[in-house]
């Protein structure tokens, strides 16, 4: 609808003049009908007027952005398989263990990270709003999922580097900081967990203890 022209006048119906860019109509109507008109009207100016609202060019396996002002949360989605775990508990040592699909939470205020959180999953499809999700089982992380881990704090830390901040907390030593047993089935302690899993090529689902679903841990996170 180009233009709405309307005439009112006493004990007479609306009298209404449309161009909608290819014809020109010209009619009286109701005042329900007027309305309904002027609703559209309204509704075709605001779609046409509301600007997009762009996401910046993001990695793979993005699962989720969300932004408000300078700050931002981004969830990476990472694979199940077999990952390289230092462990520190008096002596660095390292193993390759078995860990779930991994849902990691990078918050950032500009481009300096503040914050993240993970959580892990047995859904081997699409993640939806219902998804559960279970407790990372290691070390550096809080009850809620939280990150007891910053990367350097002088670094940029862009969209695109995103993968590459994930990486340095996977080869950030694990030890007895942040630690809770309960968070494993079996109930090991840290250096136990870590020893019996090198021995599975698989994470025993079994061991993963339940947390929440994957609309209500992100609405925590992010609140």
């Amino acid at each position: 609808m180009k233009s709405l022209r309307i005439r009112l006048k006493p004990d007479q119906h609306p009298e209404v003049w449309v161009h909608d860019g290819a014809r020109r109509r010209h009619f009286f109507t109701t005042f329900s009908g007027l309305l309904g008109l002027l609703q559209e009207a309204e509704g075709r100016a605001l779609h046409e007027e509301a600007p997009w609202i762009p996401t910046p060019l993001l990695p793979p396996n993005t699962l989720y952005y969300a932004q408000r002002l300078e700050e931002s949360w981004i969830v990476q989605d990472l694979p199940a398989g077999r990952y390289e775990t230092l462990l520190d508990t008096g002596g660095r040592e390292m193993f390759v263990i078995p860990l779930p699909r991994m849902l990691f939470a990078v918050h950032r205020r500009g481009s300096r990270v503040v914050g993240g959180a993970i959580r892990v999953t047995t859904e081997t499809g699409a993640i939806t709003n219902e998804t559960p999700l279970f407790h990372f089982p290691l070390s550096n992380t809080y009850e809620d999922g939280r990150l007891c881990w910053y990367p350097p704090d002088d670094e940029a830390w862009t969209e695109e580097r995103i993968p590459g901040l994930i990486r340095t907390f996977f080869a950030t030593p694990h030890n007895f900081d942040v630690f809770s047993p309960r968070r494993n089935g079996p109930g090991h302690d840290l250096r136990g967990l870590i020893t019996a899993l090198a021995e599975h090529e698989t994470y025993p689902t079994a061991w993963l203890v339940p947390a929440e679903s994957s609309s209500a841990w992100l609405a925590h996170i992010t609140r």
